[in-house]
């Protein structure tokens, strides 16, 4: 039943166990199977904390621990079979692929209901390189139908947590993670000029969002600019979805206080309370963090003050309407030179 199955090719290493466990729970003859789509999603951008609060609510008691999968990108990539950012070719992977993942989740969640499953494709909200291909989409400049769409057709009560970062951090943080060979500060300073004269040039001759959504555009930067324009990417969401359907959460203060975040998330899902000790379990920190800062990243030091001046000048505007949009003045994340 599941020998084809789009992951399980692609990850060999990695899925044949879980998949075999599904094998002594559903036969080839069944006729019957519980299937199941995600309830929420956890979606951000990157380097905002997206797999630590991932690997925190793992630990939920009303969140599934029988997904084998952090992020399948299903809906941005393996449906198109192409990488949004590079281009590159991936294998085009079946709808039913990609509910597998869920099956023993699903199988769980006859004996307890309480269960959630989550998919945490944080790149949902941004990346989607592919929109010019729908034919929706066709012949336009900015995309009509976004990743949004999709969902919602599928699971319209489906729930989103959405973390963001002060963006001259997040950038910075992106810069050193994904450029391993001659980095410094002062090369990243020189990327930043460059970007912001490349995206303001480009937002006078063009729409915000037809410069945002443009994946070859995107492409001749050397830092990952566009996704620092929060306010634009999560305005399509809200266009798709309603409000309250949407957690927002700062970097800043889930780090600052996790048991204030967490306890807002489970009323959030509709979870209920959780005793102290269970919260403190939650919390606790002993897990290991994927994508932390590596020690030769930490050698490099702290961005240029110059640097971050720019970037706090150029964004500025752009979380203040983010702040307005969402009638929250903490996303304004006021200047600290």
């Amino acid at each position: 039943m599941y020998d084809n199955n789009s992951y399980r090719l692609s990850r060999p290493h990695e899925l044949p166990d879980f998949f075999d466990k599904l094998r002594h729970l559903y036969k080839p003859w069944h006729n019957k199977r519980r299937r199941c789509l995600p309830n929420f999603y956890i979606l951000g951008f990157s380097k905002c904390g997206t797999t630590d609060l991932y690997k925190t609510l793992h630990k939920h008691p009303n969140v599934s621990k029988n997904i084998p999968v952090k992020e399948p990108g299903f809906w941005n990539r393996h449906n198109f079979g192409r990488e949004p950012i590079t281009r590159r070719i991936l294998s085009k992977f079946s709808f039913s692929s990609y509910v597998d993942l869920y099956d023993l989740a699903a199988f769980k969640t006859i004996h307890n209901r309480e269960k959630l499953i989550v998919d945490a494709s944080a790149s949902y909200i941004w990346d989607y390189g592919d929109w010019p291909n729908l034919p929706q989409n066709k012949g336009l400049k900015e995309p009509s139908i976004i990743t949004a769409h999709f969902i919602r057709h599928f699971t319209p009560r489906a729930k989103f947590i959405i973390l963001v970062r002060e963006p001259s951090e997040r950038l910075y943080s992106q810069y050193l993670y994904s450029n391993k060979e001659g980095e410094s500060k002062f090369s990243f300073h020189a990327a930043v000029v460059e970007s912001i004269d490349l995206m303001q040039r480009c937002m006078k001759e063009r729409s915000q969002r037809d410069c945002l959504y443009d994946p070859t555009f995107n492409r001749t930067m050397n830092v990952w600019l566009r996704i620092n324009h929060y306010v634009t990417f999560i305005q399509d969401w809200l266009s798709v979805f309603p409000r309250e359907q949407f957690y927002f959460l700062r970097l800043e203060d889930y780090m600052a206080n996790k048991t204030k975040a967490i306890i807002e998330i489970s009323r959030f899902l509709g979870t209920g309370e959780l005793s102290k000790s269970y919260m403190k379990y939650l919390i606790s920190t002993d897990q290991y963090v994927a994508n932390a800062r590596s020690p030769e990243d930490m050698e490099i030091g702290d961005m240029l003050p110059e640097t971050k001046l720019i970037l706090q000048k150029y964004f500025d505007p752009w979380n203040k309407r983010l702040a307005a949009l969402l009638n929250d003045s903490s996303f304004i994340y006021p200047n600290k030179s």
